[in-house]
């Protein structure tokens, strides 16, 4: 199977791997499964609030990168909302400007 779907290799899943991934669609149950696995990774290495910001911001690139521009401004949205919530006014108008490029 990895011979058809090269992305669900075993290695370190990185964006380009999950945007590859998306492309085919996230309705695939290994996409899908890919995914979780991804966003499992990144979350080990939220170690403060503003990597939390900026995994959602990583994931909005690649929703947005892959295709799914609802799913991209949601998490730009989630990351936006926590910047403004923790009053980090610079990294706050960081994603506004990088929302109002897409």
């Amino acid at each position: 199977m990895s011979e058809e779907l090269p992305f669900l290799e075993k290695k370190e899943i990185t964006p380009e791997r999950i945007i590859e991934a998306l492309k085919l669609g996230i309705d695939k149950p290994e996409v899908f499964q890919l995914l979780q696995e991804w966003t499992k990774q990144e979350e080990k290495k939220v170690a403060t609030s503003e990597d939390r910001i900026n995994l959602d911001r990583k994931r909005a690139r690649v929703y947005f990168e892959a295709g799914y521009t609802e799913e991209a401004v949601n998490s730009f949205e989630a990351a936006l909302e926590q910047a403004w919530n923790e009053q980090r006014i610079g990294l706050y108008n960081e994603i506004s400007a990088e929302m109002e490029k897409l």
